[in-house]
């Protein structure tokens, strides 16, 4: 047999083959070996001595082979790998095997000992593989995404007598498999099935739930999650529990064109236990307490659901819609068991009603309109109000040197019965507003001048005093503010400093009728607004109004340099001039301010206040530091809130505390503390929790338990215990969707 030998320590020789049998069309082969040889007879291309073939693909893509000796036979088109081969493919994946046979242009391949690393790093290892297109068939394999060493097993794995792999359909099959952790088996099933790790959303089980409550016993939820199509997806949840009451939770999403759509909804089955019922008599005997109690129980032992669906309009012209409908059995039902955030652990603090309604907003350069309604369940169903309508209008013009604004709210409240004098069973109100404003630059000062002609109009009926109030005043506003802002820099460390003191003053004349008018529910009470210190009505609510002549001065700065390390604040004061005697302005907030620094990455510093401490009552303040140093990390916050809004029955005071450890890479411990100084007859501490956390490349593991000391209607102090097992690929989170309203995760199907 004759044969051509071209033999040279280093030569490399470039060989291209176009429309060859073996490689597809207009692929380029790059050949390099110390040592090739050829036989024109046999048409056998055999290299020696660290072959590398480089296969030029489309799209500046390239397959890659190295192995010691490389066989190629050009009449049939079988190309073999000997010795130690390894091939790597366009998409990522690296095949090192003893021996490997290549057909077809690389689309099937056999291989003995075979090694499999995806591009996610996962590791496939298998005794034998066989590779048909994008279809890959290994037996006797383990399939693991963690981290090996020579030393010890990888943390999980899975043996299988024969796996599938899809490319296709992104998906691997197992036969009689195993999970295994740490090299020993924990678990068997004789069919499983998983997506690969480019899969971001896909038909299946989700990670399961688990979690102990001595409130509501074991829950342990599987969560099921159908992808439909690309815009439709459901999930569906049902929980086994100790107390044996089916339960589950459901949610539906759809993208429309232009609109999105979300439907939860939940189902807990009445107790298999009925409470005995008691007589007149017996019941007549009970204290409120005791009655309070029976009533707790006999809810919990009730059929309970929920159900929200919202509809959200976008990329309209001009306008937008909101449609929602939130429904439950009662007010505690979501707070107790996890329907809607069925991962944590949701407190039950204020949020005491659900809100249906309807909101349309239409808007141009001009004009703003706003037009809502609502629907609200309460616990007190005769006094749940319904607001139809509340309408809120804004337009904006140029005009006599300047810009004119009109402003109009309006609102229809109704509700069944009366409660207070403060909640009336029918209550109108409408404000109208024509403004004019004028800006002025005369450097460095700039002036701002406001002037309003404002008619309020109000008609509360049936309120304890049995008189309907209908009323119309005039009030007439008036505002000149004068503020320097200045840039400068400063010279350590080439940090900028923004520096704007203001000083405005304001006049507010009204009939002294009008400020006898007691504030009603749709007052809004918001002075942790930094700027609100200088707005013409400054305590906000269409029906609180300030009366006389005040001014205002309030004092920013901020410091800016290129680490994000800065500092910020501001303080301001308001001066009443007018000498009123009304009991009911005094006593109003006189400073207001914020104070934010942060002089290194790992320590922030917050404060906020209304009232300023030590010099006046406060109404409202919090403050709170977070930092950290090495693996400690730990952070307290306080809050105090008075609540002089009427429809808040008391005020907050409470302490928050959380620290944090970092074991080493992998493991995170943390605890947190909240507590309630002002307990009004409770416990001291309203919370606290201890949690570990351990995070690697392949599994992530939260286990904890918290108390909680809440007590409300059927809602009890409870001590739980959460727990979360991740596996990679095996249940992924990863967001995705248009609009992130696809935020679901990957499933799988055994």
């Amino acid at each position: 047999m004759q044969q051509n030998y071209l033999k040279h320590p280093g030569l490399r020789i470039f060989i291209c083959i176009l429309f060859d049998s073996f490689f597809v069309a207009n692929a380029e082969i790059i050949l390099d070996a110390g040592v090739v040889s050829y036989d024109p007879k046999s048409g056998i291309i055999v290299a020696d001595g660290d072959v590398r073939v480089v296969q030029n693909l489309e799209n500046h893509k390239t397959r890659e082979l190295y192995a010691e000796t490389v066989r190629y036979n050009r009449k049939t088109g079988q190309i073999k790998l000997i010795g130690e081969a390894i091939m790597k493919e366009p998409n990522g994946d690296i095949f090192s095997a003893r021996n490997m046979s290549l057909e077809k242009g690389f689309k099937d391949a056999i291989a003995e000992a075979l090694v499999v690393v995806l591009k996610d790093f996962s590791k496939i290892k298998s005794e034998k593989g066989e590779k048909k297109s994008n279809l890959y068939v290994f037996e006797n394999v383990s399939y693991t995404p963690c981290k090996e060493n020579a030393c010890s097993a990888p943390l999980w794995d899975l043996v299988a007598e024969k796996t599938t792999y899809d490319r296709a359909e992104k998906k691997f099959v197992h036969k009689n498999v195993k999970l295994r952790i740490k090299g020993k088996p924990i678990l068997f099933s004789p069919y499983f099935e998983h997506p690969s790790f480019d899969v971001k959303r896909k038909t299946g089980f989700l990670t399961p739930i688990f979690r102990k409550s001595s409130d509501i016993g074991f829950l342990s939820g599987f969560p099921f999650y159908i992808a439909i199509s690309p815009d439709k997806s459901l999930k569906i949840t049902p929980f086994i529990n100790s107390r044996r009451r089916a339960f589950a939770s459901t949610e539906y999403k759809q993208l429309f064109p232009n609109a999105d759509f979300l439907l939860s909804a939940s189902f807990l089955e009445k107790g298999k236990n009925k409470l005995p019922k008691k007589s007149s008599v017996e019941v007549s005997k009970m204290t409120e307490a005791e009655k309070a109690k029976e009533e707790a129980k006999r809810r919990d032992k009730r059929t309970r659901w929920h159900i929200d669906t919202i509809i959200k309009s976008h990329e309209l012209d001009n306008k937008r819609i909101t449609l929602r409908f939130n429904r439950s059995s009662d007010m505690t039902y979501k707070a107790k068991y996890p329907v809607e955030h069925i991962r944590g652990h949701e407190d039950f603090m204020k949020k005491k009603y659900n809100d249906s309604g309807i909101i349309m907003d239409f808007y141009d350069k001009n004009y703003f309109l706003t037009t809502d309604m609502h629907m609200y369940q309460t616990e007190d169903k005769a006094t749940a109000p319904m607001i139809c309508p509340h309408i809120n209008f804004n337009a904006r013009r140029e005009a006599f040197y300047g810009e004119i604004s009109f402003d109009s709210d309006t609102l229809c409240l109704g509700r069944n019965e009366k409660k207070s004098d403060m909640l009336a069973e029918r209550f109108f109100r409408s404000s109208n507003t024509l403004r004019w404003q004028k800006s002025a630059n005369f450097a460095p000062f700039l002036l701002d001048v406001n002037s309003a002609f404002r008619a309020d109009t109000f008609n509360a009926s049936k309120t304890e005093s049995a008189k309907s109030v209908q009323k119309t005043f005039p009030v007439f506003e008036n505002q000149v503010a004068l503020s320097l802002p200045y840039m400068s820099k400063i010279r350590l460390n080439g940090n900028t400093s923004i520096w704007a003191p203001k000083v405005s003053f304001t006049s507010v004349q009204t009939s002294t009728k009008r400020i006898k008018i007691k504030q009603r529910e749709d007052s809004v009470f918001d002075n942790f607004s930094d700027l609100n210190l200088h707005a013409i009505n400054r305590f906000g609510g269409y029906d609180s109004i300030e009366r006389g002549e005040r001014v205002s001065a309030g004092f920013e700065n901020s410091i800016y340099n290129s680490k994000r390390r800065w500092l910020n604040f501001y303080v301001g004061r308001f001066f009443a001039i007018s000498q009123d005697t009304d009991e009911r302005l005094k006593g109003r907030d006189k400073f207001v301010g914020r104070f934010v620094v942060k002089p290194i990455e790992t320590l922030s510093f917050r404060m906020r206040f209304v009232g300023m401490p030590i010099f006046e009552n406060s109404r409202q303040f919090e403050m709170g530091v977070n930092g950290g140093y090495g693996k400690i990390s730990a952070g307290a916050s306080y809050l105090y809130d008075r609540k002089i809004n009427y429809v808040e029955e008391r005020g907050v005071s409470q302490l928050g505390l959380h620290c944090g450890y970092k074991i080493n890479e992998f493991w995170k411990i943390s605890g947190t503390q909240i507590l309630n100084l002002l307990p009004h007859g409770g416990k001291h501490t309203l919370a606290h929790s201890i949690f570990a956390n351990y995070t690697d490349e392949c599994f992530a593991l939260d286990i904890g338990s918290y108390r909680r000391n809440f007590k409300y209607k059927d809602i009890k102090p409870h001590t739980g215990i959460i727990l979360t097992i991740h596996f990679k690929n095996l249940g992924n989170f990863i967001h995705s969707g248009k609009r992130n309203l696809y935020n679901e995760g990957i499933g799988t199907v055994e």
